[in-house]
């Protein structure tokens, strides 16, 4: 009798097993395959692994001192390489995009954000000055000190955060 039973609860366990364990699908209420096509609003939070931001390259030459970086350029390359063309120059100015251009190009939403890699590839002895653009604010880590070294880089950032205001930050990196 005990023989019996015990063979009876191991088939139960077996039997419980391949109903819990049997592969049953669920909607959860995602979108079938990879391609998301509309905005999406995670209310919890996202975690991404693996994620790759896209944009490419622009290698930027000076030509006569003072240069300036458009919406466009901001918007559509995630590193600008800037480097002076004459040799003796010393410094340049590079005028950044104005915060109305970028928001327009590339900022559509309030909390939106961007941000590049400027790096300035002339050699060392040689200064790249950042300057605001028309109606940008410009906040630095070096107390609005934005001059990029020869050899250095920079991350620049333009957040949208209310109605017609973004902050530009700056961020050199030694």
């Amino acid at each position: 009798m005990n023989k019996i039973i015990i063979v009876l609860v191991i088939l139960v366990a077996l039997l419980a097993g391949f109903i819990v364990g049997s592969n049953v699908e669920r909607p959860i209420g995602a979108s079938p395959g990879p391609d998301h096509y509309n905005f999406e609003t995670f209310f919890n939070g996202v975690r991404a692994i693996g994620f790759v931001q896209g944009g490419g390259i622009l290698a930027f030459q000076e030509k006569s001192g003072t240069d300036s970086i458009t919406a466009a350029q901001f918007c559509d390359y995630r590193v600008i390489n800037y480097s002076a063309t004459t040799s003796d120059l010393g410094s340049a100015t590079t005028t950044l995009p104005s915060e109305t251009a970028v928001v327009a190009d590339c900022l559509p939403n309030v909390g939106d954000s961007r941000t590049i890699l400027f790096r300035n590839t002339a050699g060392s002895g040689t200064t790249t000055d950042l300057a605001a653009g028309t109606d940008t604010t410009l906040m630095s880590t070096d107390g609005g000190n934005v001059i990029i070294d020869g050899g250095n880089a920079a991350w620049i950032t333009y957040q949208y955060i209310a109605a017609s205001t973004t902050i530009t930050i700056v961020e050199e990196m030694d």
